[in-house]
């Protein structure tokens, strides 16, 4: 059950959507929410590369670091998947994947955890969606629960955006981003 904010004024510090998401003073956010925005205003303002021999210089454009090899889904051989590294956004894992050629999302786990509060997750949430807001508008969805869990995504020219807030089972924030119709071919692509 979601639980409105009261006013500006209330404790929880932070009016988001309609819901309370709590900012943890004193956390230092590694990387910083202004990082996370420019790396996803790269994305949106950069061309999606239009096939798989194009990767080599597109990641780097991004500040990403393909590493060696990548692998063929087992339920479908025309989905390529590989992991990335990506070291100005110190991502705990971060992965790509193309389907027919080209490439259609890229993944990446921030803010990695171990504490039971979660704080660096909580805390980044709100400073970049704030920042997201602010550039992009309002998310086309977003949801958020008093526990910390949160949910937004916006559709940018043709580069979706979608951020989660995990808690459970170790507390991270998730960033993926698409290229809204290559993505929307994968999704309706047949399965087995």
């Amino acid at each position: 059950m979601q639980t409105p904010c009261k006013p500006a004024s209330d404790v929880c510090g932070q009016r988001a959507y309609g819901v309370c998401m709590a900012k943890t003073p004193g956390v230092l956010l590694v990387p910083s929410a202004e990082s996370v925005v420019a790396f996803i205003d790269r994305v949106v303002t950069l061309d999606w590369p239009t096939g798989i021999e194009d990767l080599g210089d597109y990641f780097p454009r991004l500040g990403l670091h393909p590493a060696a090899g990548h692998s063929r889904d087992f339920d479908s051989p025309e989905v390529l998947r590989g992991d990335l590294r990506s070291p100005d956004l110190a991502a705990s894992a971060a992965s790509w994947m193309s389907y027919k050629g080209e490439l259609f999302s890229i993944n990446l786990f921030l803010y990695e955890d171990s504490s039971p509060s979660g704080a660096a997750a909580v805390t980044a949430y709100p400073s970049i969606y704030e920042r997201l807001q602010a550039r992009y508008g309002p998310p086309a969805d977003a949801t958020a629960l008093p526990s910390g869990l949160a949910s937004s995504l916006w559709k940018v020219s043709d580069t979706g955006i979608e951020m989660y807030c995990h808690i459970d089972p170790a507390p991270t924030l998730q960033l993926g981003l698409s290229h809204i119709a290559r993505n929307a071919a994968y999704e309706a692509r047949p399965t087995s």
